[in-house]
């Protein structure tokens, strides 16, 4: 198996144009996973909503993990990550966007 350590991926990552670290569905699959093992320390989450710099999108997920509100999944195309199909880059762009 062929691999890159984190910090190349980063690196690799954001030499693209269309990198988004703040995408929207992004920071909800964060908030997701967060909810789903059951994080609950909310003094902390709130110390980070109320950051003056935080984007939109980090305080609206954040504040559903606040407040109790069920995150939905966040829907991704599910056909685009099967063995011995041919995955273009617009594939993955389209699924994320």
């Amino acid at each position: 198996m062929n691999g890159i350590d984190e910090e190349e991926f980063i690196i690799e990552v954001k030499k693209d144009d269309n990198y988004d670290e703040n995408s929207e569905k992004h920071i909800q699959a964060i908030c997701y996973f967060m909810q789903e093992i059951g994080y609950k320390n909310n003094s902390f989450i709130k110390q980070i909503i109320q950051s003056s710099d935080l984007p939109e999108s980090w305080n609206k997920w954040l504040s559903f993990i606040v407040s109790g509100d069920y995150i939905d999944s966040p829907y991704f195309d599910n056909k685009i990550n099967i063995l011995k199909k041919q995955i273009s880059i617009s594939d993955i762009r389209n699924a994320c966007s």
